[in-house]
This record gives structure tokens, sequence and C-alpha cells, in this order.
């Protein structure tokens, strides 16, 4: 048994399980929580790892099947239940008459009956209202009954029935009387007396009735007030009195002021003193087309409410928000447990898609700018004091790389990315190439079409900088991690959030699929090193062993990655048998921070890049350092191999890439067109892959030249 995750309509559910029986697991669960429809196939295949070997017929048949045998598991239930009868003392004091309130409009009403009248009476008032549509009705409905199984549907058709049945009778003007009621052979009991308390007295209990049939018969007394109004249309189970109560109630209602309701939400709801199911009311076709944001100022109890139209940018929000409050607001709300920050207009409209899912009510946490966390600058983000901004947003650098080439290669830019509003930390090829995804300082995880140039961001994005990503090797997932101190698993094919993974304590600077995308390694600030399972979302192993952050991690590429390298500040490159929690070897030789590390792809080499603006080749089996290859003159981010081992391409804060030969460390060629920092590359095949502090992303195509015969 294992603790096994799933992510269910944005909830996160955990149990001990099976992974053999994970698929059979996530079914039976998706039937007990309703999910059905298109929304299964979704699900299943942001759930489960192998789901490319399920149609989507095969899922609805699972599901099915599972829906059906909860059916007949239930049904069993129920006739044996049935078989149990009710005491008859309970049921008896379920019937006692008492006070029954009524909301409506954000107002409480109270009359005196029997708790089965309780829906009678929100029918009768529902049809007396000349604007009444399918969401006030269905809105009032289930405000006042909750417990109620009436869908939607249902209780929409019962306004309508009782609203024509009404419309008849008045239309009819003759139309013929109702049967009167059988005859009673007993007397009717009196009118309940009222305590001067308010409160109804017992109902006297009626006695039994004549075992000899009555020899006349006689009509209810019904109060002309009650015909007047013409409140109740069916008389079951309600007395005369019953009657007037409801009625008066109605008329009550109905005689209220037409309310104001911009001027009612500019009220404070906390000053009122009304609770958010009352609030709730207020958001009717009254309010159709707008989308209603429950504010809460951070620390503070009483909510503000808001509108906000699916068009809106995040800066005319915020201005409304500023309004509400007298002061300018930092914009924050909860998904799950991580807290996202409201900083543009993509998370803006994030937040409201999740303000508009069925059932979920999500609150805008508003806070003092002054007191929102204030992410410390790191080395990554070159923010030093002597730094000049350029443009873009862009920081010039004291040294910028000239192009050079030996005549070796040829490089061609075939297309420049646009689409992040800060620098990009990552980015990473899909296995086929034809995909990539980026990793931004603006907080978002974009997937791109290679070809058409279009990206789409994943839904549900991080709190602060995402720092590295990576696209599995299966294709159909992803993972980032951020300086939120989590990593997050998202689906390919729907851009979902498929799980947030939690347990290091700092900043998470690196993430990495092994070679057949069965387990993730990251890096962190906390100096550790975790494996975790791709598919389970568990953690696996803990690497403890350096002694500062730790930048960088890479599984190696054989043996389904036996072994992983690491890279931290405490200037020691790791190589660890992870699956024994064991470390086979440090390497020591950079005198700055090592930022990124990967291993050649046929574990022959090691190549590493420092803050100390040297990369350094690595005999990845002894642990010897092969060479070190000087270039660049400033610190170096990023480095890895071409595909056949040939080369090492390197990048850094020149805002260049450098093309180096393996076999002898001779510089090949020098490629510039970043505006700065050049901070991450990824090869597939003869294309390159970058991602600068420009904001920009390049596809660069490097191809050998043809040697003359």
């Amino acid at each position: 048994m294992e603790q096994l995750r799933f992510s269910i309509n944005g909830k996160s559910i955990v149990y001990d399980g099976n992974p053999k029986n994970r698929s059979k697991d996530l079914i039976n669960i998706l039937v007990k929580m309703g999910i059905s429809g298109d929304r299964v196939v979704t699900t299943f295949r942001d759930n489960i790892e192998d789901e490319g070997k399920y149609t989507d017929s095969k899922i609805q048949q699972m599901y099915e099947a599972a829906r059906v045998a909860r059916e007949e598991r239930k049904s069993g239930k129920d006739k044996t239940a049935a078989a149990e009868k009710p005491a008859p003392e309970k049921a008896a004091e379920a019937e006692k008459v008492q006070k029954i309130t009524l909301l409506y409009k954000s107002r409480q009403f109270s009359f005196e009956g029997l708790p089965s009248s309780k829906q009678h009476a929100v029918i009768q008032l529902l049809i007396k209202q000349p604007d009444m549509t399918p969401a006030v009705a269905v809105e009032t409905f289930r405000a006042n009954l909750p417990d109620s199984a009436a869908t939607d549907d249902e209780i929409w058709g019962m306004v309508q029935e009782s609203k024509a049945a009404r419309a008849s009778r008045k239309a009819g003007g003759a139309a013929p009387a109702r049967p009167l009621p059988p005859p009673r052979p007993w007397p009717l009991p009196p009118p309940h007396p009222r305590a001067t308390t308010g409160r109804p007295l017992a109902r006297p209990p009626r006695p039994s009735p004549p075992t000899c049939p009555p020899v006349s018969t006689r009509q209810e007394h019904v109060d002309p007030q009650v015909q007047q109004f013409d409140a109740i249309e069916k008389y079951t189970g309600v007395s005369a009195e019953e009657r007037m109560s409801i009625d008066k109630f109605i008329e009550q209602v109905l005689n209220q002021p037409v309310m104001n309701v911009e001027e009612r939400l500019r009220e404070n709801p906390k000053a009122r003193g009304n609770d958010d199911e009352n609030t709730d009311l207020l958001l009717t076709q009254r309010t159709k087309g707008k989308i209603v944001v429950y504010c809460q100022e951070e620390k503070q109890q009483g909510t503000k409410l808001v509108h906000a139209t699916p068009t809106m940018s995040f800066e005319e929000f915020s201005q409304i928000v500023e309004s509400k409050y007298g002061r300018k607001m930092a914009l924050s709300f909860y998904e799950d447990d991580d807290v996202i920050e409201i900083d543009d207009d993509n998370v803006f409209a994030m937040f409201l898609e999740n303000c508009q899912q069925n059932g979920k009510k999500v609150k805008l946490i508003c806070s003092n700018p002054a007191d929102r966390r204030h992410v410390a600058e790191d080395n990554i983000t070159e923010g030093t004091a002597a730094a000049q901004t350029g443009t873009a947003g862009a920081v010039a650098t004291k040294s910028k790389a000239v192009a050079f080439s030996n005549g070796e290669l040829s490089v061609n830019c075939l297309r420049t990315y646009n689409g992040h509003s800060s620098a990009v930390y990552c980015c990473s090829f899909s296995p086929n190439g034809e995909q990539f995804l980026t990793a931004s300082r603006d907080r978002s995880v974009r997937l791109w079409n290679a070809q058409t140039g279009s990206c789409t961001p994943m839904k549900g994005g991080h709190n602060g900088f995402v720092l590295s990503c990576d696209i599995s090797p299966k294709s159909n997932r992803a993972v980032s991690s951020a300086d939120d101190n989590t990593i997050k698993v998202w689906n390919t094919t729907t851009c979902n959030k498929v799980a947030t993974l939690k347990g290091h304590d700092s900043k998470v600077y690196c993430v990495k699929y092994n070679t057949l995308g069965d387990y993730i390694v990251s890096g962190s600030c906390d100096q550790t090193v975790r494996v975790w399972n791709a598919e389970t979302f568990s953690k696996v192993v803990t690497l403890r062993g350096h002694k500062n952050a730790v930048f960088s991690c890479c599984f190696s590429n054989k043996e389904n990655g036996k072994f992983v390298a690491s890279g931290s500040d405490d200037r020691l490159i790791k190589i660890w048998d992870w699956a024994n929690n064991k470390e086979v070897v440090s390497l020591l030789g950079h005198v700055g921070t090592v930022w990124s590390v990967a291993f050649s792809n046929q574990d022959q080499y090691l190549i590493s890049t420092s803050m100390d603006h040297e990369l350094k080749l690595w005999d990845a089996k002894t642990g010897a350092c092969v060479r070190s290859l000087a270039g660049h003159n400033v610190p170096i981010h990023n480095a890895l191999f071409s595909p056949d081992d040939k080369y090492i391409y390197s990048c850094a804060r020149d805002c260049g890439i450098m093309v180096w030969r393996t076999e002898d460390g001779e510089l090949v060629e020098t490629i510039v067109g970043h505006q700065s920092t050049v901070y991450h590359l990824d090869v597939r095949e003869n294309k390159l892959l970058s991602s600068s502090l420009d904001n920009n992303i390049k596809l660069w195509e490097i191809t050998p030249k043809k040697t003359a015969a």
C-alpha cells in the first residue's frame, strides 16, 4: 500500500491504495463525487500516467460500469432501510406546528405552520413575482430548502406548473369550484392560540373518530383574507390558520419596496450584520453578465462585494477594489492550499474562471502592499547596484559576446517567440520537438507550438517566479518549480494542474524527468535533492550532503537514470546513487556557485557551469576534470551536449551562446541575438532553443557545413 493522490475539480484527494488499482480507484471516486460527462475523461487523463492506452469510450464504459454497480449497492441498502419504519413519535414530532423562517432577497420572514408546508410556501412566493427567472427561483428555493433533492429543472418546473394553474383559474373566472374536502367525522380544532411571547402553544390532540359515519357534512372555515389574497392554490395538509399565516407572510414580502441592488452592494456587510448566505441571495439576474467577487481584507472578518466582468483587465479591477477600500491593495486568492498573487491579466483571468465554477466561492484576499511577501533578488535576476537597465526590462552587462565562427557550423535563427512579460528562466522541448515549455519570472508556465508560435499558459500558476521546467519523455506531462517552494505537475493536453508536490522548505531551482518519465528530481535552496515518483507524486528519497543551496540537478541517461548529479552554492558537484540514498563522488574544482550540471547522452562526461566564468568537462566515471573551457568572461548559467555529444552549447550573462567541440574544447561558434542574459538552453536534433532575460525565446537551427571533397 502507498499514499496515492488525485486532483479532482481543484481538490487534492489523498488515500492509501495499491498503485496497480489507481485507474479503478479514480473511476470509483468520480462516481461517488457525481462527476459525469466529458469531465470524466478529462479528469481521468489528468490523473492517470498511462492514460494513452485508454480510449475515451473505454473510460466512459469503466465509469458506467462503476456507476451501475454503485446504484445496485445503494438500491440494496434502500430496500433494507425501507423495511424499517420510522418511529411514530419521531414522525409526530417532525409535523408539529412550529415557527418556519423563509429567506427572500436577503430578508427573513416567519410564519407558523407544519414543516411539510415550507416547500409549498416557497413555490407560492416565487409565482407571485412578476419578473421571476429560473436563476432567481433556483437560488431562492435552495436557500430555503438546502436538503431538497430536486434538480434545477424540477424546481423551475414546479414554479411554472403552479403559475400556469393559478393563471388558468384567474382567466377562467367561472371555472368550476374545487371539490370540497371529504367530511370530517369530528369537529375542527379551535385556532391555535398564541402566548404573549409569540410562540405557538401545543396543538390539542384530536379525539378518536367515532365508529359510525357522520349524518351531515360541513365545509372548512376559510378566512376571507385568504380568499382575497389567493396565495395558496392547493390545500393539501394545510389548515386554514396555516394558510392565513403563509398569505400574510407573502403579502408582507410583496409589499416590501424594490431593492436598489447597487446601493445595497455598496454597504459594508459587516456593519449590516448579514451573513454570506443572505448576501448570496442578491446574486441573481439583477447582476446578469457580471461576476460577483467577495473581497476580504487580510486579518479582518467582514467581506465586501465588487463586480467584475469577463472582459475586464486587471488594472481596471484593481481600481475598483482601490475605490472600495480607499487605498491601493495587493490582491491574492487561495487555490487548494496555494496562495496565488494576482498581478497581471493572465492570473486575474484564472481567478475569474475559478469564481464562475459551479458551487465554488472564491474569496479575494486584499492586503497592504507593504505587507506582501517580498521575494529576495537572487543572482539569477542580475539585480546588482551597478547594473543598468536597458530595453524591454533587460539588464545591460559589462561584457557582451561578439559573433564568431570558425566555419565549421551553419547557424540560422528560425524564430523569436514573444509572450512572457518578464524574464524567461527555463525552456524545454517536447520529445518530438513540435512543442516546448517555458518558465518565467512573470509567474507563468507556458506551452508553445513551435511552428505557429502560439502559446497557452498552464491553468493555476505558481505564486512566485517560476525557475525551472521540463516536459516528460512521455509527452503527456510537464513539471515546473518556483520560489514558492513548490513543484507543480501539468497535463500537456488540457494544460490543467495535475498535482502540487510539497516538501521542500525553500525555493526549488531545478526539476528534471528521468529518461523514461517515471521519476522527477528536484534541487532546492533548502540544501536537499529529492526524487519523486512521477505517477503517484510521492517522495521517494531525500539526498542530503550539500552545505548550501542546490541550483541544478539531473538524471544520468543510462539505466533509467540510475545516477543523479547536483550542483550547489557550496561550489561542489555531487553524483548520487539515489535508489540507495548514497553519495558516489563529490567533484571539487569550481571556485564559484555551480549553476548547472548535465550528463552527456552516453553518460561518459558531465558538463558544469559556474559563477566563476568557467565551464568544466568531467569524466563521469572517475570524477576527474578533463578540461576547463574559457571564453565567457561572465557568469555562465547553463550548458548541455548536442544529441551526438560532439558539441557543447553554453549560455551566459554576455547575451551570447557558445558552441564548443567536446573532443578538444575548441570554441567553434559564438551565437548572438538576445539582448540580455541567456538563462537556459535545450536541444532536439539540429534545433537549439534559448530563453533570456529579454523576455524572449529563440529557435536556432545548427547544422555542420559540408566539407569539400
